[in-house]
């Protein structure tokens, strides 16, 4: 009789014992990619487990508390990245012969929106165009991340594909690069992330060669409103020719930064004054002739251009 019970006790203890190892949750964890998924893209989830078999597994994936894909060994799902303006939850849950287990993931997409100046490039007087950087320009680059972005964010910058340590770090959303001078193109990109919330940015910048254009000045008026690039037609019988530099840079004064030059003719001259300026006379006759400016920078060497415009009198 007492051996019987104890049998008894066994059996019930092993019963029990099984039991419980059948219903002991297992750790299943979920990764995503892209890890830093854009509003709107394509994200495809994985689930893994070292713990437990999910080949032999019924795998169920809900996307937003809905079912969006079930079966056996289904250990992979896709969904799209929710709205700039909003959260999503995945969520995964196995049950098989070795227990059963579930995770879930919150997902904050974040756009991450570039803007940049070329800090450093002039441009004169009411141009509404964009300065443009050339060879030697000093770029500034500004991350700007979604409205559900929290306040404090680490950023980290990287300039053609080399982390950027000293600009980089908490609330470091902008950064300043002088062009490398061997570049025709510079690309910048930001990793930014708190918590739960990531995104990322990337820009490409392509460098242009400076320009002059050439502008009429009149009884101390610019006429701002018709620049030339070529072709200067003079119908006035005396007239200033103003040749003003675009996105050549400099940090001081441009009569500081520039050298300024005019050849008319077998004729050369350098303004003093004003280094921009040429004044010349209408000739009775009319007829064409042709003035080649040069602008020099003095700090940025590569920053050169010599330009040849007609004159048409």
């Amino acid at each position: 009789m007492i051996r019987t019970l104890l049998l008894s006790i066994i059996f019930t203890i092993l019963v029990t014992t099984a039991s419980w190892a059948q219903i002991l949750p297992q750790d299943i964890n979920i990764s995503i990619a892209p890890s830093e998924p854009k509003p709107g893209e394509q994200v495809r989830a994985t689930v893994q487990s070292f713990s437990m078999d999910l080949s032999f597994a019924t795998i169920t994936w809900k996307y937003n508390n809905k079912v969006i894909d079930v079966g056996t060994g289904k250990t992979t799902v896709s969904f799209t990245a929710p709205s700039s303006s909003s959260t999503s939850v995945i969520s995964v849950s196995a049950s098989g012969n070795e227990g059963f287990a579930e995770s879930s993931l919150i997902i904050r997409s974040a756009s991450v929106d570039m803007v940049w100046e070329a800090s450093d490039s002039y441009t004169p007087p009411f141009y509404k165009g964009k300065a443009l950087p050339s060879v030697g320009a000093r770029i500034k680059v500004a991350a700007i991340p979604s409205i559900t972005a929290p306040k404090t964010l680490s950023y980290k910058w990287q300039y053609n594909g080399d982390a950027v340590l000293n600009q980089s770090g908490t609330n470091k959303n902008s950064i300043s690069i002088k062009t490398d001078v061997l570049s025709s193109n510079e690309n910048f990109s930001v990793a930014i992330s708190n918590g739960g919330f990531s995104g990322s940015g990337s820009t490409s910048i392509s460098l242009r060669d400076p320009n002059i254009v050439m502008y009429q000045k009149s009884n101390g008026f610019i006429d701002y409103t018709n620049g030339s690039l070529k072709d200067v037609y003079v119908n006035l019988p005396g007239v200033t020719l103003r040749a003003e530099p675009f996105n050549f840079s400099f940090s001081n004064s441009l009569e500081n930064s520039l050298s300024i030059g005019f050849k008319l003719g077998e004729q050369s001259f350098i303004g003093t004054s004003s280094i921009q300026e040429l004044s010349i006379t209408r000739p009775e006759e009319g007829g064409e002739s042709s003035i080649n400016t040069t602008i020099t920078s003095i700090k940025e060497r590569l920053q050169q251009l010599s330009k040849t415009f007609i004159l048409h009198f």
